[in-house]
């Protein structure tokens, strides 16, 4: 985002103002939009009209009014890339044995991890493991606990689908890659389920969305799962693959973990649940 010259980052503002209002009584933040105006109307109690200044440490942030307001303007142009999603919570997802075997344990550790993104919102997860496991009830619950406008949540089948519809138009194109690329949290699901029916071009546009998020890691946090191993990933044939997989398990940023519980959605699987 720019503001006066000035690059303003969404996401360090929302951090910004998230741990302000932990620490301060009565400060309505995350809320919607229209619930500030309810309260405060349009004179900010911060800002004084002043969409964005400055601070003491030398970076310059939006007024958590105008970031309100900038999340649901996002909100409302960027849901035409949303993949429908259910409400979903961690807390609803659990280990399958009592007591708990290898898989539960990586299950328990992962989602103690996702519990700790949740808060600060910072780093690289690429997920991958079989089909049934998990990963889509992580990626939901995650897009179930960020305010709207902060995230997009989409499926690799979806983003397909949607690259290729917008050849029809004039400038969809360009503004699907600019959705994805900057909207500060991208949640990708099922990359692996996906990759090697890309053609040159859709891949390609995958791995340049990767790789303009990743020049700034830690103000684009970006999830991505797959059903497709790393080691798999990584000894592709797709120029467009290798490179978007170097990215997303860079050490220096990302944690790359890895699930293997049985499939939920089997029968007997769900028959030793109950």
């Amino acid at each position: 985002m720019e503001d006066d010259g000035i690059s303003i980052n969404v996401l360090e503002s929302y951090r910004f103002w998230k741990r302000w209002a932990s620490q301060k009584d009565g400060l309505l933040f995350p809320v919607p939009y229209h619930e500030w105006l309810n309260k405060y109307g349009d004179d900010c109690p911060i800002c004084e009209g002043t969409p964005a200044r400055t601070w003491s440490d030398g970076v310059k942030r939006y007024c958590a009014c105008s970031l309100l307001k900038l999340l649901s303007h996002n909100e409302e142009e960027y849901k035409e890339y949303q993949s429908p999603f259910h409400q979903m919570t961690l807390d609803s997802l659990h280990p399958l044995h009592n007591p708990p075997d290898e898989a539960d344990i990586m299950l328990t550790d992962t989602i103690k991890y996702v519990k700790g993104w949740i808060n600060r919102l910072s780093g690289w997860m690429f997920i991958w493991g079989g089909r049934g496991i998990g990963k889509t009830h992580i990626l939901q619950s995650i897009r179930t606990a960020l305010p709207r406008g902060l995230s997009i949540y989409i499926t690799a089948g979806d983003f397909r689908s949607k690259l290729f519809s917008s050849q029809r138009k004039d400038g969809e194109v360009e503004a699907l890659f600019n959705a994805l690329s900057s909207i500060p949290i991208l949640l990708f699901d099922d990359w692996g389920m996906e990759y090697q029916k890309l053609n040159d071009w859709a891949g390609a546009t995958f791995e340049n969305i990767i790789d303009r998020r990743s020049n700034f890691p830690d103000y684009f946090p970006t999830i991505v799962t797959s059903n497709k191993s790393e080691f798999d990933l990584k000894h592709s044939t797709d120029d467009s693959t290798l490179r978007s997989i170097s990215r997303l398990c860079n050490p220096v940023y990302s944690m790359v973990t890895e699930l293997k519980q049985d499939d939920f959605r089997d029968d007997l699987v769900q028959q030793d649940i109950k």
